[in-house]
């Protein structure tokens, strides 16, 4: 008996998978290397010694706030954009388990096949994985959009510097790269193995793009979203007895999400906290604080997952699934 004939194309997926995943936990491992190479190791480590618990229970109830938001999000894509009533228990355990799952996983792009994947079995999985896609573009867009609108506060309060010129380039280069993407969707079919999904995925954000309720609702959304990560940041490093302000961690920690989204590492780890240390150090901020608040932050995933264990029971049951 012989082997299928595409037993060679599946070894070698496989292999480029497990190298692909190795790439990323040597540059999870080397950005964090750098990182501890520029602090005090003993500083980092008291740090967590005498954590504040007001500041403690202050952060989990913005996780919670922060992951019914999420959740919420996600339902408004579904049912709005794709006519799918799947129900919040549903998604709140999904989306618990994938942001879980998603501190190990390649920055957001784990998390969203995780996603996916979840709901398979309930919906269309090509209608799935554009709305996850969709939910993701446009939470990604409110990210930039609070970027852009920091660049005047960053310019009065910090000045001119690196600071500026990176969120001025993040955040308004990334709305004018959204917006061209847009303008493009019908060529981007023309692109070689991907163009077809992304031309689809552009069609689709263009629709969303111009209904003007959905667009504010979404992008309203998504800024409380990322007004939440932030103030989970702030609350790790008071938690752990920082003295920075709540100002200079709106400026700073927007960017260094964006820098740390791109997946080129296992959940952001390393190239996260790389980005926050080196930009409050441009403040002259407790670095040892900056990393060990995210650290913290980090793991914010695995206490999303608990919060979906916790919370799914008391959410209304998943529903018939209904389509457009």
């Amino acid at each position: 008996m012989t082997a299928p004939m595409d037993s060679s194309p599946q070894q070698n997926g496989r292999r480029k998978t497990i190298l692909l995943a190795a790439a990323k936990v040597l540059v999870s491992l080397a950005a964090f290397w750098l990182v501890l190479r520029a602090i005090n190791l003993n500083a980092l480590l008291r740090q967590f010694s005498d954590a504040d618990p007001i500041w403690l229970i202050l952060g989990l109830v913005t996780l919670m706030v922060h992951f019914a938001l999420l959740v919420w999000r996600w339902n408004y894509v579904l049912v709005r954009i794709y006519g799918l009533r799947l129900g919040a228990r549903r998604l709140a355990v999904v989306l618990g388990v994938s942001e879980a799952l998603g501190t190990a996983l390649p920055s957001f792009v784990g998390t969203d096949i995780v996603r996916t994947l979840a709901l398979a079995g309930a919906a269309p999985l090509g209608t799935v994985a554009k709305a996850v896609m969709v939910d993701r573009v446009i939470g990604l867009l409110a990210l930039l959009v609070m970027i852009a609108l920091s660049v005047p506060l960053v310019a009065l309060t910090i000045g001119q510097g690196p600071v500026l010129a990176l969120a001025a380039a993040t955040g308004i280069g990334g709305l004018l790269c959204y917006c061209v993407g847009l303008k493009l969707a019908p060529h981007l079919a023309r692109i070689p193995a991907i163009g077809g999904g992304l031309s689809k995925l552009a069609s689709d954000l263009r629709r969303v793009s111009t209904d003007i309720r959905a667009m504010v609702v979404l992008v309203g959304c998504g800024l409380l979203v990322h007004l939440t990560s932030v103030l989970m940041l702030w609350c790790a490093a008071r938690m752990l007895n920082g003295t920075i302000e709540f100002l200079p961690v709106l400026m700073i920690a927007p960017t260094a999400m964006v820098i740390s989204s791109v997946p080129i590492s296992l959940g952001g780890w390393g190239v996260r906290e790389g980005a926050l240390v080196a930009g409050f150090a441009l403040i002259d901020a407790n670095t040892e604080n900056i990393l060990a608040a995210s650290i913290c932050f980090g793991l914010s995933g695995i206490g999303s997952g608990l919060i979906a264990v916790v919370i799914a029971p008391m959410l209304p049951a998943p529903r018939r699934m209904t389509t457009p």
